[in-house]
């Protein structure tokens, strides 16, 4: 009986916990990859000449961290990595995977990597993160 009761205890604590850190995500969402996860929330971003302000850290995200630019928070991929300097203008169009990046009068498109960005945050806007 108290073997029982400790079964139906931890399961109930388990579904709590699952529910909980959760709810933001529909049920498809857990029987797709990290890769769509990622590009369902890169490819709406839309990004017009906004400027790059530096590296932050998500305090509430185990301190990821992210590229600022004016409005929208990009994580720090790989291939990002030391891509941007401050000052620099970016643009970016809907359902475009690719950055555009204004330096000195010149025009560079930064592509997405699409295979090493396993784990990384999602983009989001730096509203969400500067609380």
């Amino acid at each position: 009986m108290n073997s029982k009761f400790k079964l139906i205890f931890s399961l109930i604590i388990f579904l709590v916990l699952f529910f909980i850190y959760n709810h933001n995500s529909k049920w498809t969402d857990f029987f797709k990859t990290y890769k769509e996860l990622f590009l369902e929330h890169y490819l709406p971003l839309e990004m017009n000449n906004e400027k790059y302000l530096g590296i932050i850290s998500d305090s509430s995200n185990h301190m990821n961290p992210y590229l600022r630019f004016s409005k929208t928070c990009l994580p720090l991929l790989n291939s990002w990595e030391n891509t941007f300097e401050k000052g620099d203008i970016v643009s970016k169009s809907k359902k475009s995977t690719d950055l555009i990046l204004l330096r000195d009068n010149k025009t560079n498109i930064i592509k997405l990597d699409t295979i090493n960005f396993e784990g990384s945050p999602f983009p989001c806007e730096c509203s969400k993160i500067l609380k």
